[in-house]
């Protein structure tokens, strides 16, 4: 008997094959991860440099604003199905909202409010804004679309898309991934700017 238990202790056989069974799953779990993370880089480059190119070609006078928008969407959707053939339409978002100069792109409109928020009243005091683009609310004080001549555009981009490797299933968390990207440019001084009508100034709610 002794024989026997010392035999099957210096039989090797079969080990690495129940080695490989334990590790595997883990194994398998890293590669998936690490071939989703770098097929999101690489889709999130492919993303931007198709924003960046059509923000350029937006800043041109080439015809019908909404018409060049809509062809210049058209190519970034079409990029971006290059490294993703299975989105739709329905997963692009995009947005374009003009103001007058870089300076005024990214802050809010003017209050009288503590630190320049909009704040409500507080101890009778009514704090009030500039509604700067007469959208009835405090807000960054851009106007929707393109724009004209000179104007200053942040335009924003936004895909949703399936994952390719369930990884993110595995752990409970969304089977889906969304990239963003956005850029700030200038159209071209094509024509003289027009002048921006301020709104009235409102109070702080």
């Amino acid at each position: 008997m002794n024989a026997l238990i010392k035999r099957l202790r210096a039989d090797k056989r079969g080990a690495a094959l129940v080695e490989f069974a334990l590790v595997a799953p883990a194994l398998l779990l890293v590669i998936m991860g690490l071939l989703d993370m770098t097929y999101r880089l690489y889709a999130k480059a492919m993303f931007e440099g198709a924003v960046q190119k059509a923000a350029r070609d937006a800043t041109l006078e080439s015809g019908s604003v909404a018409t060049v928008s809509a062809a210049l969407d058209e190519k970034v959707k079409n990029s971006f199905r290059q490294v993703n053939a299975s989105v739709t339409d329905s997963n692009f978002t995009f947005t374009r909202r003009n103001f007058k100069d870089f300076s005024s792109s990214g802050k809010m409109e003017p209050s009288t409010g503590p630190g320049g928020q909009c704040a409500a009243p507080s101890g009778g005091t009514t704090y009030t804004y500039v509604d700067v683009n007469n959208s009835n609310s405090w807000d960054d004080g851009a106007q929707a679309g393109q724009g004209g001549a000179d104007d200053v555009v942040l335009y924003t981009a936004q895909v949703t898309y399936r994952s390719l490797f369930p990884v993110n299933s595995l752990f409970g968390a969304s089977q889906y991934q969304t990239i963003k990207s956005s850029t700030v440019l200038r159209n071209q001084p094509y024509n003289n700017q027009a002048a921006r009508t301020t709104g009235p100034t409102r109070n702080c709610t």
